[in-house]
């Protein structure tokens, strides 16, 4: 059985994730380039299960404290602005771009848990305008800050990555309570304690 590596972006969060503490963990950092940096030293050590908070985009049933897991990654804000509705294209649909479409993910079928589509951004949305377009340019539920880089390096090195991620806040109009981080950080421990097994079985399935 291959052993995992968790891959957390800060160390915040991977002193709340207790449960998972007798496994091989790497802290990244927050961002995609120092995700990159990160593995481009150290290389890729086996399995990935890239974990933490997340922000859902509004009107996709999701809530503070809800865990789900990432069934595909996009690049969220590489792109070309426009005047024009959507405002926005990303890089993938440019001929020169294609190297940056969506990135799946392995993930288990888990009784009550939602998978998701996510979307990677390196600002974090603040309008309700930015999130509604990013939810529907990208087809995406929920927004990290890594989690396309930890995907894309797990593709490009030919092992499996799972990405779980908890909602700590609504990818909108502002509204960070650092008491929702705390919940959202006691869901994923619970979410471990039950799911755990599971999730180490999938990554070493054939």
């Amino acid at each position: 059985m291959a052993s995992p590596t968790i891959v957390v972006a800060s160390d915040l969060e991977w002193q709340a994730l207790t449960p998972l503490h007798e496994l091989d963990h790497v802290i990244t950092g927050v961002g995609m380039p120092v995700v990159y940096r990160t593995f481009l030293q150290r290389g890729v050590p086996g399995p990935l299960i890239s974990i933490g908070i997340a922000g859902a985009y509004p009107s996709t049933g999701l809530s503070v404290g809800d865990v789900v897991l990432v069934g595909n990654e996009s690049v969220g804000d590489l792109g070309m602005e426009i005047p024009e509705h959507p405002q926005f294209i990303p890089l993938r649909d440019f001929p020169f771009g294609a190297s940056h479409r969506s990135v799946s993910l392995s993930f288990p079928m888990l009784d009550a848990v939602t998978v998701v589509n996510a979307c990677t951004v390196s600002t974090v949305t603040g309008t309700n305008e930015t999130g509604m377009r990013r939810r529907d340019v990208f087809n995406a539920s929920i927004e990290t800050m890594e989690g396309y880089a930890v995907a894309d390096i797990a593709n490009a090195s030919g092992v499996r990555c799972i990405e779980i991620r908890a909602i700590s806040n609504i990818a909108a109009e502002r509204d960070m309570q650092p008491g929702n981080i705390r919940i959202a950080l006691d869901a994923l421990c619970a979410f471990w304690v039950k799911h755990g097994t599971a999730i180490l079985e999938a990554l070493n399935e054939a």
